[in-house]
């Protein structure tokens, strides 16, 4: 996991070649998912693996292995932004959304369970998932590599009755970074 303080940062990780890029958001109304979050912060990144940044919007920068994170660090401002831009509304989220980088596709995105012990759940099975497509792979790659890695992605998480329900698409058309003038 990582903190982006910025589109600037969000963009770099666009250009990752080895890695899913996906973005946590929330309202200040989901504080309790935020918070869990921040206290899984090292849990959730050991599990992530290399193949998958989750991107959370934060005041300042904070780099994957940081030693503690806490909740006060969450940039609410930002996170709206992101929110606003692919059109999801409040009883979706929190959420955590997997951008291809492709302008014309809806977006796909996973509402994240207010119970910790799904939310736990639903992060260790995506995380395996993913290291399940990108893992025997020199990486996602850019471009429709990355379309076709997150389509598999999407395709698995279909066929799984817990994280199905979880499963949407974005309102909006284009992702943050085409909105910002990045891609």
């Amino acid at each position: 996991m990582w903190g982006a303080a910025t589109f600037d940062i969000i963009h770099r990780f666009s250009n990752d070649r080895s890695s899913i890029v996906s973005t946590f958001c929330a309202t200040e109304f989901d504080f309790e998912e935020v918070n869990w979050v921040f206290e899984s912060w090292n849990a959730i990144n050991r599990r992530a693996g290399l193949h998958w940044h989750i991107l959370v919007p934060t005041i300042k920068a904070i780099s994957g292995g940081a030693e503690r994170v806490t909740d006060a660090e969450y940039d609410f401002s930002l996170s709206q932004e992101i929110i606003d831009i692919y059109g999801i509304s409040d009883d979706k989220l929190p959420a955590l959304i997997f951008d291809n980088f492709v302008e014309e596709e809806r977006q796909a995105y996973l509402t994240i369970p207010g119970d910790p012990r799904d939310a736990r759940a639903m992060f260790l099975r995506v995380a395996q998932l993913i290291r399940y497509e990108c893992g025997g792979h020199d990486g996602v790659g850019l471009g429709q590599q990355r379309v076709d890695t997150i389509n598999r992605i999407v395709t698995r998480i279909r066929g799984e009755a817990a994280l199905k329900q979880m499963l949407a698409f974005a309102p909006k058309a284009a992702g943050p970074l085409i909105k910002m003038g990045f891609a």
